[in-house]
């Protein structure tokens, strides 16, 4: 039993009586002019069997309205209210009728599409500061939720989600659940505790905007409540509660207070760099549905241990990338100096995801932007230090032991220059081995089809197997000069380079000792031709002893490897190692290259958007 109160109330509600006749809130009459009792008895068994079922009735339609009737109501719950219930015990017709005729709540509105424009709000202010407060009033208390926004933009649960129960919203609460919910709806009830909204303590909360979910719109006391805290959002039923998750779901689902954008270098025509973005995500896109961008670039030629750096920030418009908040960094695996695809997926504010290509986050860079743009150099020339470099080996010998060692030679050559060349990524390799005529048809050649990595050369190499000799006063040279003229070689200031190892000399365009070239290949031709490319040649040769004869066909030999080690004699294979093939080769640069540039370029594309062409 609660304390017994302290000024007149109405005996059906409890409401506070005031001098008019009838209760404002039930109705009850209070107050009858004098009236001469003929039958006193009888009358006060009548007035206290209408007090009864006043009573009953005004609290089976606080029962039927905490159990949620008139639609979808808790039948158990409602039984249980209803034996709690003044006025004794309510036959079937009051119950069937409390459930009935209990009010509708009112339709209310998904949680949703309540707080995303309170979010969309706080994210939009220019005053970074401002937070936040979502309040939830329920049938277990008032849930808090409290967000600020950071100066990016990106919205967060700044304090722990509390829950503030309605024993401390207000006291003088009945003790026990059922009754606590039967005075919430505004009934009395057994226990005859009837809380006192005027002395509701409601939650202390410090924000800049209060929005107020009301999940129990039409229960009389949490109406008071969630008046006293603001203007009251009444909710759908069957919302999912506020909690931690849910807070950071809104969070999560803001729109975006500016673009996101990936920064990239920008190149002229004589290498200066400077940063620039491409915008993934405009300004106002929300996650939801996960939204992906895509962007083309062309990876930066760098060190193969070296990553290139993806970094996502955030500004206002025109904001240069150095003066942007860092949103997401990562380290990618792009190809070199080749055209890539990038795609990102927008998880939220602040939570962007690499899907494409593979790489993973980069937390020092992201930490500390933007001091990863102190490194980008102040020019950038991929190709000042970049070759193109073409191997033909003679694979026929007599002994086959002869042509192993000119390959042998090729692939230790290879191997030394990928170990000292300061960017073997750089430098693309073709391998040409020839055969004879005779012995292969028509085809003499093997090996590449086009430029490889260096890696890919040397496997191309190992793959490439020595003959035996079948045409001894010459060999397919030709074929190999002119399937190199065709190779795809890139424009200056890449290096081309050309290195012949082998020891008999071309067929000619004519009949002599040897055949013509069954092709019609003449060596001359295609060696002029490569030298109008600019291709510098180097000749290994493994001198035959016939070529130290008095004889046409030697006289033929020395003047063929002449014109292939031109402007110096050629090296002979006996005395010469890999080193020396590479450094005559000028292959390696004797300039150490510029830092590396570790940021993606972008590939020029038609743009509405002007910070693209920033």
């Amino acid at each position: 039993m609660g304390p017994a109160p302290t000024r007149p109330t109405c005996p059906v509600c409890r409401h506070n009586a005031t001098d008019a006749r009838v209760c404002a809130r039930c109705g009850w009459t209070l107050a009858t002019p004098p009236w001469l009792d003929l039958d006193a008895e009888a009358d006060v068994t009548a007035f206290a069997a209408e007090l009864a079922a006043r009573r009953r009735a005004f609290d089976l339609a606080a029962a039927a309205l905490a159990a949620g009737f008139p639609v979808g109501g808790d039948t158990a719950l409602f039984t249980r209210l209803a034996g709690r219930v003044r006025g004794g015990r309510p036959d079937s017709a009051e119950l069937a009728s409390a459930t009935r005729d209990a009010p509708a709540p009112p339709e209310g509105q998904p949680v949703a599409a309540l707080v995303a424009p309170a979010v969309a709000r706080l994210v939009g202010a220019a005053d970074r500061a401002r937070t936040l407060a979502v309040l939830d009033v329920h049938a277990e208390g008032v849930t808090v939720a409290r967000l600020g926004v950071d100066a990016a933009g990106v919205p967060s649960v700044v304090e722990p989600v509390r829950l503030v129960g309605w024993r401390e919203v207000l006291p003088g609460l009945p003790p026990t659940a059922d009754d606590l919910l039967l005075a919430l709806a505004g009934g009395v009830g057994a226990s005859e505790d009837v809380p006192d909204p005027d002395r509701a303590r409601p939650p202390a909360v410090s924000a800049d905007e209060v929005l107020v979910l009301h999940r129990l719109a039409g229960w009389p006391v949490p109406d008071a409540v969630a008046a006293r805290l603001g203007t009251p959002h009444p909710v759908r039923r069957g919302q999912p509660p506020l909690d931690e998750d849910a807070a950071a779901a809104w969070a999560a689902l803001a729109p975006l207070r500016h673009d996101y954008r990936l920064v990239l270098v920008a190149v002229d025509g004589r290498g200066a760099t400077r940063p620039v973005s491409r915008r993934l995500f405009a300004s106002g896109t929300s996650a939801a549905g996960r939204p992906v961008a895509s962007v083309a670039v062309t990876g930066p030629v760098r060190p193969a241990a070296l990553h290139p750096v993806l970094a996502v920030v955030t500004g206002p418009p025109g904001t240069p990338p150095r003066q942007c908040a860092p949103v997401a960094v990562f380290h990618a695996r792009l190809r070199p100096n080749t055209r890539d695809t990038l795609e990102f997926r927008l998880d939220g504010p602040g939570r962007v995801a690499l899907l494409r290509p593979d790489g993973e986050p980069a937390p020092e860079a992201l930490a500390t932007w933007p001091d990863v743009l102190d490194d980008v150099p102040a020019v950038y020339r991929p190709d000042a230090h970049a070759a193109d470099v073409v191997f033909a080996v003679e694979l026929c010998g007599r002994p086959l032991a002869a042509a192993q060692r000119r390959r042998d030679l090729v692939a230790e050559a290879i191997d030394h220059l990928g170990r000292v060349h300061p960017a073997p990524d750089s430098v693309r390799v073709a391998v040409l081995g020839y055969r004879d005529h005779v012995a292969q048809g028509p085809r003499a050649l093997a090996g590449s089809r086009r430029f490889g990595t260096v890696a890919e050369a040397a496997a191309v190499v190992a793959g490439l197997a020595a003959g035996p000799l079948t045409e001894p006063w010459a060999a397919p040279v030709e074929d190999a000069l002119a399937r190199a003229r065709r190779l795809d070689w890139r424009p200056a200031p890449v290096a081309r380079r050309l290195v012949i190892v082998g020891s008999r000399p071309p067929h000619l365009d004519y009949d002599a000792s040897a055949p013509r070239c069954p092709h019609g290949c003449d060596w001359r031709r295609d060696l002029a031709l490569l030298d109008n490319l600019a291709v510098h040649h180097v000749a290994v040769w493994d001198r035959p002893a016939w070529s130290e004869r008095d004889i046409p066909e030697a006289r033929q030999a020395i003047e063929a490897w002449r014109a292939f080690g031109l402007p110096r004699l050629p090296l002979l294979l006996d005395r010469v190692d890999a080193a020396r093939v590479v450094r005559e080769a000028r292959v390696v640069p004797k300039a150490a290259p510029t830092a590396p540039l570790l940021f993606p370029l972008p590939v020029p594309t038609d743009t509405s958007d002007p910070e693209d062409r920033r």
